[in-house]
């Protein structure tokens, strides 16, 4: 499960929303009550998308990082979960070292992961270094 977070502005329109990590992403609704239903139901059905065309969803932008971006713009940070297992998720068989297996265990209980999620956060970070133009190190 990852957080990301909308930006909700009044508008003349109506209330626009946002997502700072999807730039192309965005929407408008009279409904103020529906804000966040609709903003979660926008971001999965957006992902979804992104997934199926084989994109790597970004890494969600921290809270601090949306105030300090929009401090001036007059709008209100949202939290969205988005439950990444309703994405396509599929079995796979790997081979790993038991040591590094026994590793990848003990930080992903400490961290409230299980072994799959784990494996899937670091390997989504590292994907967005290396499209971010890190080269790869081990």
């Amino acid at each position: 499960m990852k957080i990301y977070y909308a930006v909700v502005q009044n508008t003349h329109e109506g209330y626009q929303i946002k997502f700072p990590d999807f730039p192309e992403s965005s929407f408008t609704t009279n409904d103020l009550a529906q804000v966040h239903k609709n903003a979660e139901s926008y971001l999965e059905s957006h992902a979804q998308e992104l997934n199926s065309k084989g994109k790597i969803l970004p890494l969600p932008t921290s809270l601090n990082d949306i105030l300090t971006k929009t401090q001036e713009q007059g709008v209100m940070p949202l939290p969205i979960r988005l439950n990444e297992g309703n994405l396509g998720a599929k079995r796979i068989n790997i081979t790993l070292q038991q040591s590094l297996l026994e590793r990848i265990d003990q930080v992903a209980h400490r961290q409230g992961l299980s072994r799959s999620g784990f494996i899937a956060v670091a390997s989504r970070k590292m994907l967005q270094s290396l499209q971010d133009g890190e080269s790869l190190r081990y």
